[in-house]
């Protein structure tokens, strides 16, 4: 009788685990310089399906994006969106939830996409924690000139066939 109870228990409470998703992300544009400008990213960041909202600073030159729930996030998508508009990236921050993440020596998965941790910090990975991406489009030229001799030798022993990322924390 216990075992059923236990068995039954397990399986109502198992539907209720939390996965790993970005709700939000901030992205450095470079070359804005007016709000027609502005409107025009917004206009095509809208078109991805994942996205739920975008806010323009023209201050900044920076969007924050916010990403709808149960979608599959591509942050490779949002960065040809703004290159798609004529302006490129300088800078992609995000953060998670890395309570439900699961560490496999400097990497991790979420929804089916490798993220490899290339900066020196890797104790403490809990509770909700922002990093940057480090791939090219995703940070600028000169920025990616620097972590790209890291990332081609991360990317000798990622031979798998799903989209990798490469961050810092």
């Amino acid at each position: 009788m216990k075992t059923k109870f236990f068995l039954f228990t397990f399986l109502i409470f198992s539907g209720f685990t939390s996965i790993a998703q970005f709700k939000s992300a901030r992205i450095g544009i470079d070359g804005l310089t007016c709000s027609m400008c502005s409107n025009s990213v917004e206009k095509l960041l809208l078109q991805l399906d994942f996205v739920e909202s975008v806010k323009m600073d023209l201050n900044t030159n920076e969007a924050t994006i916010n990403f709808r729930k149960k979608y599959k996030t591509d942050f490779k998508k949002v960065s040809q969106k703004i290159y798609d508009s004529g302006f490129s990236v300088r800078e992609i921050s995000t953060s998670l939830n890395f309570d439900t993440i699961s560490l496999e020596g400097n990497s991790f998965q979420v929804n089916g996409d490798k993220f490899y941790i290339l900066s020196e910090e890797k104790t403490n990975l809990s509770g909700e924690r922002s990093f940057r991406f480090l791939d090219k489009n995703l940070i600028s030229k000169k920025e990616f000139s620097h972590w790209s001799y890291f990332i081609k030798e991360n990317d000798k022993v990622h031979n798998e066939k799903q989209k990798a990322y490469h961050i810092s924390l």
